[in-house]
């Protein structure tokens, strides 16, 4: 090669960047339209959104021990069920943003990545066909979207994303290239996050890819002019079978797991047809949005009725048998269309075990999969009048969305305006009844998605409060479970057996009727009101007065230092002390000290040990933190606390939200040690909270001593 040469060749660019001309402008303004009734509000207004954000902020601030109340009601639950994807992904933004930011940024993924995944999806299969991408435009706002059911709304483009990219790829995934593996690694990891974003997309996925393979391989048999023999033509089956066993063992796990043995509910064949003639998975809070769904089926059927009629009149227009039953790659998508309409009239609306919504899900894959079927080879003014229609659609349901959004979001923020008034480390519970729940002031009866049903969520956001009508912590397919599960006990709501009363109880768009009913039977005298709005009522459990003088040691005030020793309920206490038992518990102010959670504390005793303050201590695992109050006066306190530790049981110790022992560790043999810090009380209490990276941790007590004057204001 010349010099020359050598020059011009590296004087090229390597990528060809494409122009961006009026079309891309005015597609990218499209979508980013479609963004704004996200973004021009606070409160989106979804059924369980609200729910969601609170459990994935649960799920980011449950390492931390000052959540002694979040800790003590909840627990983690890392089984890699096929729900994670939206609830780690809004944790890990919450690093970054606030949590309705973090919401939005997820909304946009759901909103965008739609249409985007079926341009992607439509371009593999047929590029011509790209204009019918404006669908998924359409479609970025559904029914189930509005239900807050972002893992499934999410995986609907994954779908898209990892169908089309199998479909390019899958004449390259053979034993010659899988040493390279880019192909199949790419898939698996498109197959992996459709699994971990929604069981449902993952299942019709691989159903969807399935029959696609079986289908292209029987083709092959009728138009392979290679020679192979039968077992030849077979290998690139065997292929597929092979690096989809994996796979087909996941989803059939995990289907019969969570079928077999549970009862079914099944819609009636009228409400099928509607919900599918309808299109009413376009259909969320007003009907009106029925009259965009209706439009759009009747292009769709026009598009079908055209496409069918051009095979058809192809089909009668071959001279010989074999060329007439010829096929289309794109042929495939109609039988696949069909299948889903089947799977769509003969599922089940919902498992007892968990999965609800089927039919409504199946629905979004029918109408999408038909898509690459469609014909639209017209003349350039026709396919103008179709992208005008698609287009006018997508903006006709967005005036709808972003009407009823702005509207919604006001009537939110009423709800919410006492969010303030709960209390760190708090716990609340929600009461309904069922006729507020479908109501807007603005927007009238709400038929489909109830807009408010969770909002009650957004008191427990940044503030430590433990949500006890929780519904996603009752369920095994959320990161947070309940501690306490399921027994009904007063106080705590249809949905936690949790066993103290509730700081606060928010009774949530309830009818007249129905207040007076929950005041007079189950709150009683216990609770006040300290909000009352035009749509809730917020009350507060009685609290007593803290007494300031419980430990003074005679009648004029002089003070002495407390001494509490921890042992078993009927252990002997160590002189001039306070016994404290796994039993002494802290209960709304009615004691000046004792535990404040409800995790299981056990007590164990060393009787050789002469120092009477180290032969009982409180113990526990891990996973249950000590958290012990005591009523003080304000001023400045010196604290003497006691353990049992050895070199694999470190403790660490909180006091009022500052850590002020950090991994003790044993100094002798002995295994006992003393820790001293000095802390000021300001708000008159001292809250402690112990706590190990190990197994378990043993607290034998504390000294707590006054250091000069202290008031009691």
């Amino acid at each position: 090669m010349s010099t020359r040469s050598i020059i011009q060749h590296h004087s090229q660019p390597f990528h060809k960047l494409p122009k961006i001309t009026l079309k891309h402008l005015l597609i990218a303004l499209l979508l980013l339209v479609h963004l704004l009734p996200i973004w021009i509000v606070k409160y989106f207004p979804t059924q369980d959104g609200p729910s969601h954000i609170y459990n994935a902020q649960l799920f980011k601030e449950y390492h931390d021990h000052q959540n002694f109340r979040i800790r003590d009601v909840y627990q983690l639950n890392w089984t890699p069920f096929p729900n994670w994807t939206t609830h780690l992904l809004m944790a890990m933004l919450m690093y970054i943003f606030p949590p309705l930011i973090c919401e939005k940024i997820v909304l946009s993924l759901c909103v965008l990545g739609l249409p985007l995944a079926l341009f992607y999806f439509l371009r593999v299969i047929d590029r011509s066909k790209v204009i019918l991408s404006l669908v998924g435009v359409i479609y970025s706002y559904h029914y189930l979207l509005m239900m807050g059911f972002y893992n499934f709304s999410l995986s609907v483009p994954v779908f898209f994303w990892a169908l089309g990219y199998w479909w390019k790829h899958r004449s390259n995934i053979t034993p010659k290239r899988l040493a390279s593996g880019q192909p199949l690694v790419g898939f698996y990891l498109l197959l992996t996050l459709t699994y971990f974003s929604h069981f449902q997309s993952f299942f019709l996925l691989v159903i969807s890819i399935s029959v696609f393979a079986g289908l292209l391989f029987l083709f092959s048999l009728r138009t392979d002019k290679t020679g192979l023999s039968f077992t030849g033509r077979l290998r690139p089956l065997l292929y597929f079978v092979t690096y989809m066993a994996p796979v087909y063992t996941v989803a059939l796990t995990y289907y019969f797991s969570k079928t077999q043995g549970y009862g079914r509910n099944y819609r009636k064949l009228s409400w099928l047809n509607e919900y599918f003639f309808n299109l009413k998975s376009l259909v969320y809070f007003r009907n009106n949005h029925i009259w965009i769904g209706q439009f759009l089926f009747v292009v769709l059927a026009v598009l079908l009725f055209c496409s069918l009629w051009r095979r058809g009149t192809k089909f009668l227009g071959k001279s010989s048998a074999e060329t007439r039953f010829s096929f289309e790659s794109t042929d495939l998508f109609l039988v696949m269309f069909l299948i889903l309409t089947l799977i769509y009239y003969i599922s089940p609306n919902n498992i007892q075990s968990g999965g609800g919504w089927i039919n409504d899900r199946v629905h979004i894959y029918l109408v999408l999969m038909l898509l690459p079927f469609l014909t639209i080879a017209f003349h350039r003014h026709l396919q103008y009048i179709l992208i005008a229609i698609l287009v006018g659609l997508s903006l006709w349901h967005l005036a709808y969305t972003v009407h009823d959004n702005f509207f919604l979001d006001r009537e939110i923020a009423e709800m919410t305006e006492s969010v303030d008034l709960i209390a760190e480390n708090s716990t609340i519970v929600l009461y309904l009844d069922k006729p507020g729940q479908r109501f807007s002031a603005a927007l009238g009866e709400i038929d489909y998605v109830k807009p408010f049903l969770h909002v009650g969520s957004y008191y427990c956001l940044d503030n430590r409060v433990a949500l006890l009508r929780n519904y996603e912590a009752a369920l095994d397919y959320f990161p947070v479970n309940y501690q306490y599960q399921m027994n009904t006990r007063p106080y705590s709501g249809p949905k936690t057996s949790y066993p103290r009363q509730a700081d606060y109880v928010l009774a949530w768009r309830m009818t007249s009727a129905g207040v007076s009913k929950l005041e007079q039977e189950t709150l009683g005298q216990d609770y006040r009101r300290i909000h009352t709005a035009e749509r809730y009522i917020l009350y507060h459990l009685n609290q007593y007065k803290p007494d300031m003088n419980w430990w003074t040691d005679t009648p004029n005030g002089s003070r002495r230092e407390l001494v509490f020793d921890f042992q078993p309920k009927k252990g002997t206490a160590a002189p001039n002390s306070i016994s404290v038992s796994p039993m002494s518990k802290y209960e709304n102010q009615a004691y000046q000290y004792g535990w404040l959670t409800e995790s299981k504390l056990t007590s164990s005793s060393q009787i050789e040990q002469p120092d009477p303050l180290f032969r009982d201590a409180i113990t526990s695992t891990t996973k249950a933190d000590g958290v012990f109050k005591v009523v003080l006066p304000n001023g400045h306190y010196r604290v003497t606390c006691f353990f049992w530790v050895d070199a694999k049981n470190p403790i660490s110790l909180i006091a009022n939200g500052e850590k002020v022992i950090q991994n003790a560790r044993q100094t002798d043999a002995t295994g006992f040690i003393k820790q001293v810090y000095i802390i000021t009380i300001t708000d008159q209490q001292l809250i402690q909270i112990v706590y190990t990276t190990g197994q378990s941790w043993n607290w034998c007590g504390c000294k707590i001593q006054p250091i000069g004057h202290s008031s009691g204001a």
